[in-house]
């Protein structure tokens, strides 16, 4: 990797990529725990729950598990059954929710 090229800014360079950097360091440790909120709010929706998470989740796993003893496609199976695992952490169910 080449060096920047000087070009006589010095320190004032230096603060202004420093600034920068900090503000894509909050960008980047915002940006995963905003997303797994829009997907939260995203399935509640889907479903046509007014809860957030874990309200909204409970509502929809107790669904998910009513529907799991009468739906027999394999995929659509799988994907109730993933909605009605209550084991997991929110996190983790809205990862596996999102899963073929």
């Amino acid at each position: 990797m080449r060096p920047c090229p000087n070009r006589g800014g010095g320190a004032q360079d230096a603060r202004r990529a420093a600034a920068r950097l900090r503000i894509a360091l909050h960008e980047i440790r915002t940006a995963y725990p905003m997303l797994v909120a829009r997907l939260g709010d995203a399935i509640c929706a889907a479903f046509d729950v007014d809860s957030a998470l874990p309200a909204g989740r409970s509502l929809i796993a107790a669904r998910a598990a009513q529907l799991s003893v009468v739906v027999t496609a394999p995929a659509l199976k799988a994907f109730v059954m993933r909605l009605a695992d209550n084991a997991l952490s929110d996190k983790a169910w809205l990862s596996r929710s999102q899963t073929c």
